[in-house]
């Protein structure tokens, strides 16, 4: 049952993560190419724990928690959809409260024990430790801490729900064109006829 949804929430902490990496890398890259001009210098290993400071620092200035506490209602909401349509399949009877109520409440449980902060902040520490150099970790820590960077944090909810909405229209947008073609692919089958191709032929290359 759990890995029905386990998988969907995870969705938007990627999305999020993702943004903020994005953000991030768009911002080393400029420096970088500010910096292109220097000779290359080698630096001695970082140890580990310091780098995992820094990453620790970084998803502080982040607001990384806060965010995944935002993403959590929506979490539990998806997980009990979910344990309803699996009931409804199985047989379950969730007319009866009290056999409905024990369902619930454990399938609450299992969601907080997966996606307490306590649980994932080790995780994303890593992560961001082992993606980035100590350098790197330094100028995503100064900007996000700048005006810009606080900037940024407070509207990528926003800008991460306006870019699902564009990719969930155009999804809508092609469901009925995706089901004339597998309409018409039937048809011909049935006939036993080649499926023809209608239409300008269609690149795949993005």
């Amino acid at each position: 049952m759990v890995s029905c949804f386990a998988g969907s929430p995870g969705y938007f902490f990627e999305m999020r993560l993702r943004s903020a990496a994005l953000a991030g890398l768009c911002f080393l890259a400029v420096a970088a190419s500010l910096r292109a001009a220097d000779p290359p210098a080698t630096t001695p290993e970082v140890p580990a724990a310091d780098k995992e400071a820094l990453a620790d620092k970084l998803i502080r200035i982040m607001k990384l928690e806060e965010s995944m506490n935002n993403s959590l209602d929506r979490v539990k909401t998806m997980a009990e959809n979910q344990t309803n349509l699996l009931a409804e399949r199985m047989g379950v009877d969730l007319s009866d409260p009290e056999v409905a109520e024990v369902i619930r409440m454990r399938v609450l449980e299992l969601v907080l024990s997966q996606y307490r902060w306590n649980t994932l902040r080790p995780a994303f520490v890593k992560i961001y430790a082992e993606l980035f150099t100590e350098e790197e970790l330094k100028g995503l820590v100064e900007f996000y801490s700048s005006p810009l960077g606080q900037t940024l944090l407070e509207k990528q909810g926003e800008l991460v729900r306006r870019s699902t909405d564009v990719s969930q229209q155009k999804a809508a947008d092609l469901l009925p064109q995706i089901e004339l073609i597998v309409v018409d692919a039937r048809i011909n089958a049935l006939k036993g006829k080649p499926v023809r191709q209608t239409g300008p032929s269609v690149s795949t290359t993005p």
